[in-house]
């Protein structure tokens, strides 16, 4: 928002005092002041885009194809600049939602967008992907993100005021998604109430998605813009700092966050609607009733030198950091939920379900087969049963066709329905396409929505598949249907399971589940295994063509019935590979529900919590997946990967020892525990781990590591042949040329040398072109630029690095290579007064800083760190 936007929104008599406030310059306030008043003179003419859209325009179409794959449903929303549709991502067969500008403003997406879907938390809606597209031959920029179905914050506090403990669940879980933002170094601008949806979550609690990150901002007029064009915002969430045209920063977030928590604890806004602009500016709210009151005078303070420094610090002293005990109890939570099904219910409550299966709609050409279908469906609905915490009754399909009841509002009305199964099945050239939806009709809103297209022969498999389309969204236990696997595939289908538990097995795995799925087409559960070998090999090779085949094979075992557990698990993987973590988590947790002594749905939980940064969740899951399965290797792989990545190597260590000696065998074991070894400076052992890897199966990620370790050792001349294998293989890893460069350095090789980093450069340009925001790449840049005698980009590089991620470790060590090679000891020495021990550890042991090692000052600093 701009200073006259800002004026325009202050009452007409304040707008010019306003101006005057917060344009010390003449001239400035004299256009400005001109501006507002032909503004008031034009009813808001200027303001609008000079050639405006009509109100009924549509930059997209219902029924438009986007990239072969995006399927324009309906208008969902609307706002000043941007339009935002329902889709179905055709290639993931999933709902999603796609948002692209309104002419007249820009139909580019501005670059905080790109930083935004750099956010993954359960809290921010998830952006996946940004595209572009000519429509009416005009180039359009658009974005895939996560479909949200609920109600905003603000509606939600226009029906009234939130109970004190729902207000506190919504408040800790926006400072924990702005918190997150923050860590990724993304400003919101323009936090509201209106920016928050107020979804359900997996397990039907509240979940809380603050929205519109890097979509705020509203093109105006260039003169009059503060920061150009840095800052957007709503009057009544704008920090004072902004309305007298400041930058948006995270302090003005901080802010914003303060009226909706001030909101949430006293169901008012901070300041009446009479408060004038001034005592906005320069004094605090009034006091609220509320254990929130000293966070949100703090929040709110007209200083922003006196705010919370971030979200993140906000976040903790709402919610304090839980303690080990806690941690432990979350764990022990987990592992016993597992073991009891019951105790993931709330104890003494159980829901009452009464479903009703209602009439499919069709088409001419599909009204016999829809009328049979739903006859068999509603057979297998009959055999559904409750369980601990649901009573289930089903409400015939006779009883709707005998009341005439056709819709789920009707069956709420005159069925006394909680829920109605209805949809649709319509003919696509020779395909049949199916749309169901599980309604709760007490609210109107899609329980689950589920579409898939069948070839005219597999339609026989609609009526349990949609049994299972029930089941899973209300955990209620699946149909028996026996056998599950035929005796002509039995024998393979249990080989394969044997074989895909390890890496070295994944082909003769495949070899299986293909015979076993030959043998018996019509079992999900040979599809569903089949998938698991490809998506393994997928894992192990990179090669798109087996995430294909993985994601057919997924559709063929969902089609037959996609409620059971190994189903869940493998489509959990598809999830979460596209970043839907949400629902990978809810598909682990189904899987764990149906079999909870079957560990890799606990493993993969962990995984997914772990990529969403829920780190306490991850660990007591990937400690659940242990106490499930405590032989099975990946298990501990899994544990022993989590504290590497948070570098308690002795922890990794343990773990990843009891992986090799589970696994002997296999080459990802030993590469783990020599790569653990490295980062905790045992080279010698990391040696032999690795050299064992190598001999049991090579990959280039194994060459280059032991070339690295082999540099760390002095061992220059011997680490050229790995590394040069290495790059043989994965030629396009710029840290790799990086490496071969400083070798061939050491070793008086100058002209190789150059080579090598020239090419590194090239590489690390690349990946920098593609996200500018990355401070590792940026900072291995800059160690480039200095070898190669670029003075002045590698200094500005390296600064830019250190601002944006100046906590990074990668960070940090480049920065210290950097300033060795440009021969400023001094600067080198300064970011290390400040680094943690595991950089100045790395840096003790890295080679090419021999001269750093002997200065009496670093010495000084490895002792008083008790640095070995």
């Amino acid at each position: 928002m701009n200073l006259v936007e800002v004026a325009l929104a202050r009452p007409p008599e304040e707008r010019e005092q306003y101006l005057h406030s917060a344009c010390p310059d003449p001239e400035i306030f004299g256009e400005a002041w001109n501006y507002v008043q032909w503004e008031q003179r034009m009813n808001s003419f200027l303001l609008d885009p000079l050639f405006p859209a009509a109100e009924e325009e549509q930059p997209l179409r219902p029924g438009d194809l986007l990239h072969h794959r995006f399927r324009i449903g309906s208008e969902v929303a609307r706002g000043g600049m941007g339009v935002v549709y329902d889709a179905w991502d055709e290639k993931l067969d999933r709902r999603i939602a796609i948002k692209c500008a309104k002419s007249g403003f820009r139909k580019r997406l501005p670059p905080e967008v790109r930083h935004a879907s750099e956010i993954s938390h359960p809290n921010v809606c998830k952006i996946f992907e940004i595209h572009a597209a000519s429509i009416d031959g005009e180039e359009i920029d658009f974005l895939t993100m996560e479909f949200l179905e609920g109600e905003t914050l603000l509606d939600r506090m226009r029906r009234g005021p939130l109970g004190e403990k729902e207000a506190k669940i919504i408040g800790r879980q926006l400072c924990e998604g702005l918190a997150e933002a923050h860590r990724n170094h993304v400003i919101h601008g323009d936090l509201k109430s209106n920016n928050v949806i107020l979804a359900t979550a997996a397990d039907g609690t509240t979940r809380a998605v603050i929205t519109d990150f890097g979509l705020a901002r509203r093109p105006v007029a260039a003169r009059f813009e503060t920061q150009s064009g840095e800052t957007a915002g709503t009057p009544d969430y704008m920090a004072p700092e902004l309305l007298m045209g400041g930058k948006a920063s995270m302090a003005s977030d901080v802010y914003a966050l303060g009226v909706i928590l001030h909101e949430l604890a006293s169901g008012r806004k901070p300041f009446p609607p009479s408060t004038s602009w001034e005592g906005r500016l320069r004094r605090r709210p009034p006091a609220v009733k509320h254990a929130w009151n000293p966070i949100l005078r703090r929040c709110l303070d007209p200083d922003p030198a006196r705010r919370f420094r971030d979200a993140g610090e906000l976040a903790q002293t709402l919610t304090p950091a839980p303690s080990r005990r806690r941690m432990l109890t979350a764990a022990a939570a987990i592992v016993l939920a597992a073991v009891s099904y019951a105790l993931m219910a709330v104890p003494g409550y159980r829901e009452s379900v009464r479903l009703a299966v209602l009439p499919f709609e069709s088409s001419r050409d599909t009204v016999n087969l829809a009328a049979e279908l739903i006859r068999k469906t509603d057979s297998q609905m009959a055999r559904l049963r409750g369980n601990a915490h649901t009573k289930l009754a089903i409400i015939s399909l006779s009883s709707a066709l005998r009341h005439k009841v056709d819709t789920a509002e009707k069956a709420g009305v005159s069925l006394g329905a909680t829920h109605a199964l209805h949809g649709s099945l319509s003919r696509t050239g020779d395909k049949l396409i199916l749309q169901a939806y599980l309604m709760d009709t007490r609210s109107m809103a899609k329980t689950k929505e589920w579409k898939a297209e069948y070839a005219p022969e597999e339609t026989r498999y609609i009526p349990v598949a949609l049994a299972g389309m029930v089941t899973g969204a209300l955990r209620l236990p699946p149909l028996q249907i026996a056998p599950a696997v035929n005796a002509a595939a039995r024998q393979d289908y249990q080989a394969g399971l044997f074989h895909v538990r390890r890496d070295s097995g994944v082909d003769t795995a495949l070899a299986h589940f293909q015979r076993a799925v030959a043998a018996d087409p019509d079992s999900p559960l040979t599809h569903a295994a089949l998938a698991e070998a490809q998506w393994f090999k997928y894992y192990l090779t990179k090669d798109p063509l087996w995430l294909d085949r993985t994601a057919e094979s997924v559709r063929q075992a969902q089609q037959r019935n996609s409620d059971l557990a190994p189903v869940h698990r493998i489509a959990g993987l598809l999830q979460a590979n596209s970043g839907w973590y949400e629902s990978a988590a809810a598909e682990y947790r189904r899987a764990v529900e149906l079999e909870p002594d079957q560990s890799d749905g606990y493993r993969r939980l962990g995984m997914v919590y772990e990529a969403n940064n829920q780190v306490e969740e991850a660990l007591a899951a990937y400690r659940a997946a242990v106490a499930a399965e405590p032989q099975y290797h990946r298990n501990h792989q899994a544990l022993g990967t989590f504290y590497n990545t948070r570098a308690d190597y002795n922890e990794a260590a343990r773990h990843f020892e009891k992986t090799v000696a589970l696994a002997p065998d296999e080459p990802a074991a030993h590469f783990a525990l020599g790569t653990t070894y490295s980062y905790a400076g045992r080279f010698a052992e990391a040696e032999h781990e690795l050299r064992l890897s190598i001999n049991l199966g090579e990959t280039p990620t194994a060459l280059h590591t032991l070339g690295y370790v082999l540099m760390c050792q002095g061992r220059d001349r011997e680490a050229i042949p790995f590394i040069s294998r290495a790059l043989g293989g994965w030629p396009e890893r710029y840290l790799w040329w990086m490496n071969l460069g400083i070798v061939y350095r050491r070793v008086n090789l100058t002209a190789e040398s150059r080579r090598a980093n020239l090419r590194g450069l090239e590489l690390a340009e690349k990946e920098i072109a593609r996200n500018p925001r990355n401070g590792s790449t940026r900072a291995h840049l800059a160690y480039l630029c200095a070898r190669l005698g670029d003075r002045r980009r590698a200094e500005s590089e390296i600064l830019q690095s250190l601002q944006l991620s100046p906590n990074d470790g990668d960070v940090r060590f480049a920065a210290v290579a950097t300033y060795e090679a440009l021969g400023r000891r001094d600067n080198a020495l300064s970011i290390l007064q400040s680094a943690p021990y595991e950089v100045l550890a790395d840096v003790s042991r890295w080679p090419d800083v021999a001269g750093l090692h002997k200065d009496i000052r670093f010495l000084r600093l490895l002792a008083s760190h008790k640095v070995q």
